[in-house]
């Protein structure tokens, strides 16, 4: 076993073997600060990349947002056909009955329901219930 050391020993006098350590000795052990600074900017600069690149992915496939309410309401709204004017008031009696997920109102006839109206809807209390048979059918009506 010793003479295994001596040969290992004799090894790392010679040529490159014995300088691997000499860039951690003297001047090459130093750490400047640009070169924290550079390092810093390298991996936050592919941590951007990769976000950006997984936003316009999500993009392209059309999936945005995967959890938005408002997002669910709009396209529910375009999918029944609904222009500006009807989609304004069904999210204004989404708002006056504190819906945390305004398509609801697409889910439940009885939101729509001419008794749960809230006064500052009363004047719409025609377009609502032309929007509740228009969703729900005569039966809701």
């Amino acid at each position: 076993m010793n003479a295994w050391f001596q040969h290992l020993a004799v090894l790392a006098d010679q040529g490159r073997i014995s300088e691997l350590g000499s860039g951690f000795r003297g001047k090459g052990a130093e750490l400047e600060w640009i070169d924290l600074v550079l390092w810093a900017s390298g991996i936050l600069g592919v941590l951007v990349s990769v976000w950006l690149l997984m936003k316009l992915l999500a993009w392209r496939d059309g999936r945005g947002a995967r959890n938005s309410p408002r997002a669910l309401f709009r396209r529910l709204g375009k999918a029944h056909g609904l222009d500006r004017g009807e989609r304004r008031v069904l999210r204004q009696l989404a708002r006056s009955q504190r819906l945390a997920h305004p398509g609801r109102v697409f889910l439940e006839p009885d939101r729509l329901e001419p008794a749960r109206l809230p006064p500052q809807l009363a004047a719409r209390r025609d377009t609502i219930a032309a929007l509740r048979r228009r969703l729900f059918g005569a039966e809701a009506g």
